[in-house]
């Protein structure tokens, strides 16, 4: 494991304090739980699924977005000439 710091707000440390007394178990142990239960939360696994495509995107200058519909025309065009 790795030792780390954290800070808190006094009314969290006093609600995680009570929370981890309540379960006979560290305030430590109550924060790594909390925090895998988190990581593995299907909101936050498919952020990271999202950011591992990231680099297949380029981003589109906002100046442009005007040319964004003949872009997605070319697209399919590109497709469908692959295709035939």
């Amino acid at each position: 494991m790795i030792r780390t710091q954290i800070q808190l707000e006094e009314a969290q440390f006093d609600l995680i304090r009570s929370e981890a007394a309540k379960k006979n178990i560290s305030v430590a142990r109550l924060v790594r739980e909390a925090l895998a239960r988190y990581l593995k939360s299907p909101r936050q696994v498919a952020l990271r699924n999202l950011a591992t495509l990231r680099p297949a995107f380029k981003p589109i200058p906002m100046d442009d977005l005007s040319d964004h519909d003949r872009w997605f025309a070319e697209a399919i065009m590109d497709s469908k000439r692959r295709s035939d």
